[in-house]
């Protein structure tokens, strides 16, 4: 089953960029561009977990199950 990533809708409405997410979640730029594809394929729970604490939202609503 298929995992749809949320984190580019969820940056939008936080109006966070690419830059400023990498930097407040510690984390990779290039990381980050592709945590905002389509599909997530492999991600680190310590990575979800920085992402979603600099957004201040829950893990879970980085992602849904198609």
């Amino acid at each position: 089953m298929p995992i749809k990533s949320k984190l580019k809708e969820l940056m939008e409405i936080h109006g966070v960029s690419i830059a400023k997410l990498s930097h407040d979640a510690g984390i990779a730029i290039e990381t980050i561009r592709r945590a905002r594809g389509d599909e997530i394929r492999l991600c680190r729970l310590e990575t979800l977990e920085s992402v979603a604490k600099a957004l201040n939202v829950r893990i879970a609503d980085l992602f849904e199950e198609s």
